[in-house]
């Protein structure tokens, strides 16, 4: 190794270790950044600023996307909830959209075990695993309040017309329905 490339691998391996500590910096300020955000959130702060929600206030105030704001609000109200969050979002178990995929299914009976489910995956794969969930929850607890037609379609499934051909094709009368 000749002194240019050793003094080049030295400066790359100063940049890549400065980057390290600067992404540390951006997943701690993101929790805290949340953690604030409940808080303004629970109190009802953006209210006194003359907005008449949260999303309003960080649209105007921070001039974030409805997308952006939206997904740190809802990550907010779940750290505010589930503590615990923070630690996955420190270690990067988990992504901010990881997480907002999860809001739907995420409650105080199964948060730690869908959390170790959901660390480490994408959010493509979390989305995956909250649809899984969800089916499973919907095949395992038929619910009284739900009519057949609407769960078929939370499910994602043809309507019963739609599985009938018409007209009927020949040989499907029998002789017991021709009388």
């Amino acid at each position: 190794m000749n002194a240019q490339s050793l003094s080049s691998s030295t400066e790359a391996r100063q940049l890549v270790e400065r980057l390290s500590s600067r992404l540390e910096n951006e997943k701690r300020e993101l929790v805290l950044f949340l953690i604030e955000l409940a808080e303004l959130d629970a109190k009802k702060l953006a209210l006194e600023l003359g907005y008449p929600s949260t999303l309003g206030c960080l649209m105007n105030e921070l001039k974030l996307t409805e997308s952006s704001a939206c997904r740190r609000i809802a990550a907010a109200r779940l750290l505010a909830r589930f503590p615990q969050i923070g630690r996955y979002l420190l270690a990067s178990r988990l992504t901010l959209m990881g997480l907002v995929a999860l809001k739907d299914v995420l409650d105080d009976s199964n948060v730690d075990e869908l959390l170790e489910r959901a660390a480490g995956l994408s959010e493509p794969d979390v989305r995956q695993l909250v649809m899984r969930i969800r089916l499973a929850d919907a095949a395992t607890s038929p619910r009284s309040d739900v009519a057949p037609g609407r769960l078929r379609w939370r499910l994602h499934l043809p309507p019963p017309w739609r599985q009938i051909q018409w007209p009927p094709r020949r040989g499907i009368l029998t002789k017991s329905s021709k009388q």
